[in-house]
């Protein structure tokens, strides 16, 4: 049984209620780490990207307005003509404005990899959940579909699934998701492998945490920013892929234009009209660094190494003020608050006392413990390693083994008695009204949210 013994008179913390506070002054206080947009905007290169590609979606929006010539307009006395003031980058072989074609072909290019992505994420986000979190039986069907998949290379597994679905855009993007499922599954599958084994989600799990939930609100946002890094990068490589199916006469057909649509087009003059292929070919370049930069911006703003030199601080600066924890007259463990609780106390703890049952003998570790926690109000639990604090907030939760242990006494919370809730009612309470952080913050803690909003 852990005991206290009595401490000495001269005890400067004897009678103490309040420990003095530090860090009063700024300079005292370490630096917070900057939130998610004030990194991201001092990634000038990703700043760029995103700069770029809103211009070519606002440009691809407004076409009708912005471009100078209609797509399908045929001028026959200027076929293959160069770049000039009436055709800024020249014309096709039938005569058609190459820059219209390509503001056009933007609405096309862009909305397939979009369309590409979008349907691969879908598709990949929920199974890679499901077999990293699940595992078993479950997760070898999904990876063994997946490890099929990967057997296939990229371009013949799309080219074969366009054959099976026909030409349109609308088959041609469904056909490159195919593509990409596999990377994202398997990408995500081994982030929440990662994550699913961290004492934060055991934490939540013995609190009465659903599957759900816990995908939800701890496994997802942890493994959220990998994903995300990786469906910017994809972007491009699916505009890549739809414009080399398309140059190969899979996907939008004339005369409605697309970059890799006008790329095959102009190949065949290329000798003697090669701008009607370096254009279209820049623009999917620029296209492509333009994914790649905002890939490399998001994975520099989303990472959690902090700053050098900076450390935790508490939600808006606040400062823990610690309670001091009374002393029986028999010298055991006897918590109490500084100030008689009133009968309204959110949490009051009368007589608490914790048995362990060791040798086919019940010994109690913890007796008469009496404390309460009013609203509004916080109150600290201060004592010697072993003399009952975990314990006691155990006990009030109701997470300590039902086999070897017992406890007596009073816990009401909220005037409910805690001490003749079954397991079902305990689980409804803890996590949503009621609930612990254990010790170790850096594995109990969720690097997902900050330190004050799991408090809170």
């Amino acid at each position: 049984m852990s005991t206290w013994s009595t401490p000495d008179t001269g005890d400067p913390f004897v009678g103490l209620t309040t420990i003095p506070e530090t860090g009063d002054r700024p300079d005292e206080l370490p630096e917070r780490r900057p939130g998610f947009w004030v990194r991201f905007l001092h990634q000038r290169w990703a700043i760029a990207g995103v700069i770029f590609l809103l211009t070519l979606i606002v440009a691809a929006i407004f076409a009708p307005l912005i471009a100078p010539h209609p797509p399908d307009a045929q001028d026959i006395n200027a076929v293959n003509a160069g770049p000039s003031l009436s055709h800024w980058f020249g014309t096709d072989d039938l005569g058609r404005d190459i820059l219209s074609r390509l503001i056009w072909g933007a609405r096309i290019s862009l909305r397939s990899a979009f369309e590409i992505v979008g349907l691969a994420a879908v598709i990949a986000i929920p199974l890679g959940l499901i077999a990293g979190f699940f595992r078993g039986a479950v997760d070898s069907v999904i990876m063994r579909a997946m490890d099929a998949l990967f057997s296939f290379p990229p371009l013949i597994l799309a080219l074969t699934v366009a054959a099976l679905l026909g030409a349109d855009i609308n088959d041609a993007a469904i056909a490159i998701a195919i593509v990409f499922v596999p990377s994202f599954v398997r990408l995500l599958r081994g982030e929440v492998i990662a994550v699913r084994e961290e004492a934060y989600i055991e934490s939540a799990r013995s609190l009465g945490a659903t599957s759900n939930r816990l995908i939800g609100r701890h496994v997802l946002p942890n493994v959220a920013s990998p994903i995300i890094i990786q469906l910017a990068l994809a972007l491009g490589f699916a505009l890549l892929t739809e414009a080399g199916l398309s140059f190969l006469g899979i996907g939008e057909q004339p005369p409605i234009p697309s970059w890799g649509g006008m790329l095959q087009e102009g190949f065949q003059f290329i000798n003697s009209a090669p701008w009607a292929v370096i254009f279209p070919g820049i623009a999917i370049m620029l296209t492509v660094l333009a994914f790649n930069l905002v890939a490399d911006g998001l994975r520099d703003a989303l990472g959690r190494e902090r700053p050098a030199g900076s450390g935790l601080v508490g939600a808006e600066g606040t400062k823990v003020r610690r309670r001091a924890m009374g002393l029986g007259a028999n010298g055991k463990a006897q918590m109490e608050t500084p100030t008689p609780a009133p009968e309204s106390a959110l949490l009051e703890v009368d007589g608490l006392r914790v048995e362990f049952l060791t040798r086919n003998q019940w010994l109690p570790v913890m007796e008469d413990a009496n404390f309460a926690v009013r609203r509004g109000r916080t109150l600290g639990l201060v004592g010697e390693s072993g003399s009952g604090k975990t314990v006691s907030a155990l006990a009030v939760m109701g997470l300590l083994p039902a086999k070897v242990s017992r406890v007596a006494g009073s816990i009401q919370f909220e005037q409910q008695e805690l001490t003749s809730l079954g397991p079902s009612g305990l689980r409804k309470l803890r996590g949503n009204d009621i609930a612990m952080i254990f010790q170790e913050p850096m594995t109990s803690l969720n690097p997902a949210f900050t330190v004050g909003n799991q408090i809170a």
